[in-house]
């Protein structure tokens, strides 16, 4: 899987800090996957969005990142 850097940055040139980093996350409910395997990374500056469908793992994500949720696997920092 390759890493996917997003966000716009608008605030400090080409700094490449990372501010959220995910790697290999997953999240499971049971035998449910409610998230599969993500990595993506958001640099220091830059204005992120995190879209998707009803029932993509959005809120799971933001959930887990802020320790509201336990992760199944992976690595999720601040």
């Amino acid at each position: 899987m390759r890493e996917i850097r997003i966000g716009l940055n608008f605030f400090g040139g080409n700094n490449m800090n990372p501010i959220i980093q995910i790697e290999h996350f997953s999240k499971k409910y049971g035998d449910f996957t409610a998230v599969d395997n993500i990595s993506l990374t958001v640099d220091e500056g830059s204005i992120f969005a995190f879209l998707g469908p009803n029932d993509a793992g959005k809120s799971t994500t933001i959930n887990t990142l802020c320790t509201i949720l336990d992760k199944t696997k992976g690595t999720l920092m601040i």
